[in-house]
């Protein structure tokens, strides 16, 4: 297939300069590190929760790829100095702030399909959002709690419950700073990454949650209650889960931080994790429209879940999405390419003119 280069997506490559020191993959708050598909649209996660790019005082622009009009939407400022962890929640598109810029909320929001963002302005105080499901009826939020108590670290395990009406969001942890499911550990937090709360996806009737260290060690814990005392472990996980999609009776993930460094492909069967792909080598993976999994190597490879090669990516590319039959690749400098069939992309102001499937320029009333 060919490849169309729609040019570098703004705001994100107007942000800044600033290249964290222990990224050797580039600008990391200019890598476009996922592609979430929603209502007809791609949403580009970017930005940099180390760096700060934009700054705590210019946080991150909400942004997306309209497939059918081939323009970009912005849905302006939203409090995240990144957004890397976007899911589609029960028909709704999870918009987790990876790193809230301005306090510790508003930190997460919810898009219906009428493109109205509804924000979470109270009951939910976070770090970090990562993780976003649905279920028995009620949405979930996990991260990392901004604990004003415990000195000297900002984080604790927390994953946050929509109980609605009057109650609105509540934490999962009862209140308590230091929460970690069957125990109450009363130690201050050591290590900022640690205490968090990861990845959220369900499996038939049971809740799952990544947890990233402290006692409960890269664990994957699950509950069909999610009441306190009611986890159990399935073992070991990643010490980062990145987005999980679940397929059938499978979860799929990879590890570590959208867009800085590759990583794994594993998936989880609500008993135990597999590796499918080992080593520093996946960079991101997707679930096509076709129902299929796919992935990102760092030779710029997409292959499908058995390994096979199905299409050879932009050089830089960091994120995939399948829709349709087209490829979607986003880069770590901002851009974004198509492959043919591609949509229409409007190339002068009166939308007139107009490059077809094929690469020729036509005119388009």
């Amino acid at each position: 297939m060919t490849w169309y280069d729609y040019g570098a997506i703004p705001p994100i490559s107007d942000i800044g300069t600033v290249t964290c020191s222990f990224n050797s993959q580039g600008d990391w708050a200019h890598t476009i590190a996922t592609l979430t598909l929603f209502n007809g649209k791609l949403f580009m996660s970017y930005g940099d929760y180390s760096c700060n790019v934009p700054t705590d005082s210019d946080p991150a622009y909400l942004v997306a790829w309209d497939i059918a009009t081939g323009s970009v939407v912005n849905y302006g400022q939203l409090n995240s100095n990144s957004f890397h962890d976007m899911q589609v929640v029960n028909g709704e598109l999870a918009i987790t702030y990876t790193d809230p810029a301005i306090g510790s909320y508003p930190c997460v929001a919810f898009m219906d399909t009428s493109g109205t963002i509804t924000v979470v302005d109270g009951g939910i105080r976070a770090w970090h959002i990562y993780g976003a499901t649905y279920f028995g009826g009620k949405r979930y939020v996990s991260g990392a709690w901004l604990d004003p108590v415990t000195s000297g670290n900002p984080n604790a395990h927390a994953v946050w419950r929509d109980d609605g009406g009057s109650i609105g969001w509540m934490r999962w942890d009862n209140g308590n700073p230091t929460f970690e499911p069957n125990s109450y550990l009363g130690t201050q937090r050591s290590t900022s990454a640690a205490y968090r709360v990861f990845g959220l996806f369900v499996l038939g009737s049971t809740l799952y949650a990544s947890f990233g260290g402290g006692t409960l060690n890269t664990a994957v814990l699950k509950t069909t209650t999610g009441d306190l005392g009611s986890w159990t472990s399935t073992g070991s996980g990643p010490s980062r889960m990145k987005r999980p999609m679940v397929i059938g009776s499978e979860a799929f993930y990879g590890a570590g931080d959208p867009g800085l460094a590759a990583s794994i492909l594993a998936k989880h069967n609500g008993t135990s994790q597999t590796t499918i792909v080992s080593g520093a080598s996946v960079w991101d993976h997707t679930v096509g429209t076709d129902g299929n999994l796919y992935y990102l190597d760092t030779s710029m490879n997409i292959k499908n879940v058995s390994g096979t090669n199905q299409e050879t990516a932009p050089t830089n590319s960091r994120s995939i999405a399948y829709v349709d039959g087209v490829w979607y690749a986003g880069t770590k400098d901002s851009h974004l390419w198509a492959t043919t069939p591609a949509p229409k992309i409007v190339v002068d102001g009166s939308g007139s003119f107009v490059v077809d499937g094929s690469g020729n320029y036509v005119s388009y009333t």
